[in-house]
């Protein structure tokens, strides 16, 4: 694989239920992935740094059943979450990643069975993931919803199932198919239930003969949004890859830099500050992916402007308490570890600039420059002096 390809896993609960649409779309733009086929052994990683996008596919099961491997792909899940790597979560996988962020699976009012209308949610979080028509086909087969997990947006819904679509981050979980080509769909209308069962009787459920009827109608428009979808998560993908690329460079030169302060013994008593951005919790998900975009650029700038003054030793962003937040404490030689989010938490240090100046009124004065100043608070605290031992 060339090391300018996204590293790429689609996790497959059942044997008989691949990638189909997805894997021909990768494989159309000469993109290698790699499957993770449950049923025929392969063990479900729960690290996702060694991914840069993950996608997890349906299955037969509840995304409640205490089996080994759901248990595996919640750890992924939420690792991914922590790292910012995007999932994409097709129907079982929406609902485990639903979980994975805390919320609840439960039991739809009816199943859904065979192609439906969801409508798009009037959010530019929706029109970025699923376009801009309003109205559109879903393929569906299940029985159980997630709710939303906190600070996720929804994006789509229909009458039987609420919660069709949530986007969260560079995430997003559906409830229905996106994956599916002719070949899924003509194995699953030999599956349907039989017209004279309790489950036939649902009008969410459709016959063979509809259900063949709307495949032929609806497929294509199904698999345009379909790659509307994978074009957004896989560009996702790459933006997280060009910020991490530009984080290791700034860390390593900011590394170079402490070694030289370290060096020069004449300011082994000089002082640093240390800026705080603190934000109230939730309020990247209030500014939307268009504001979220110029305020990193805003601040992008900014640590520019510090490094080509100098005073940049380090700086960095973080990631809400309920994306990967733990905090730690040991007591007599026992651990105690709690997961965020942290309830009672109102604000939260949304990043930190680590500045080589000598006083007070020198760290106020570039705090006042900072972008974040307009929409956040900047707390300024100083810092002992560095020594290698």
């Amino acid at each position: 694989m060339s090391r300018a390809q996204p590293r790429v896993l689609i996790l497959q609960p059942k044997a008989d239920d691949g990638p189909s649409y997805l894997a021909t779309w990768l494989q159309a733009r000469g993109l290698d992935f790699t499957v993770c086929n449950v049923e025929a052994g392969d063990e479900v990683p729960v690290d996702a740094g060694a991914f840069d996008a993950i996608a997890m596919l349906g299955g037969s099961m509840s995304a409640n059943d205490d089996l080994p491997f759901l248990h595996r792909a919640h750890a992924l899940l939420r690792d991914a979450v922590a790292r910012d790597v995007p999932v994409l979560g097709h129907c079982l996988g929406g609902q485990v990643l639903a979980r994975a962020l805390g919320a609840v699976v439960t039991d739809n009012p009816v199943p859904e069975i065979g192609w439906s209308e969801i409508t798009r949610a009037d959010h530019p979080l929706a029109r970025d993931w699923l376009g801009d028509v309003s109205e559109l086909p879903a393929c569906q087969w299940h029985f159980q919803t997630f709710a939303l997990p906190e600070g996720a947006t929804r994006i789509a819904g229909n009458a039987a199932c609420a919660n069709q679509a949530f986007a969260i981050g560079p995430h997003l979980g559906m409830q229905f198919h996106i994956e599916v080509d002719a070949d899924k769909l003509a194995l699953w209308r030999s599956e349907l239930p039989a017209p004279d069962s309790a489950l036939a009787a649902h009008a969410s459920v459709q016959d063979a003969a509809t259900m063949g009827a709307d495949t032929a109608r609806l497929l294509p428009h199904s698999q345009r949004i379909a790659a509307g979808i994978y074009d957004r998560w896989l560009a996702l993908a790459a933006q997280r890859r060009r910020c991490a690329r530009k984080a290791g460079a700034a860390t390593r030169r900011a590394r170079q830099k402490r070694r030289t302060i370290v060096r020069i013994q004449t300011r082994s008593a000089a002082m640093s500050y240390m800026l705080l951005i603190v934000e109230p919790t939730g309020q990247r998900q209030e500014r939307g992916r268009e504001g979220g975009e110029e305020a990193y650029a805003q601040m992008l700038r900014y640590t520019e402007e510090l490094q080509a003054r100098g005073v940049l030793i380090a700086s960095n962003s973080l990631a809400s308490p309920a994306r990967g937040g733990v905090r730690l404490q040991m007591r007599e030689g026992r651990r105690t570890l709690v997961d965020g989010p942290f309830a009672e938490a109102k604000e939260m240090v949304g990043g930190f600039f680590l500045l080589d100046v000598a006083t007070r009124d020198e760290a106020i004065a570039l705090a006042a420059e900072c972008p974040a100043a307009q929409w956040c608070t900047i707390e300024i605290r100083q810092v002992g002096p560095c020594y290698e031992g």
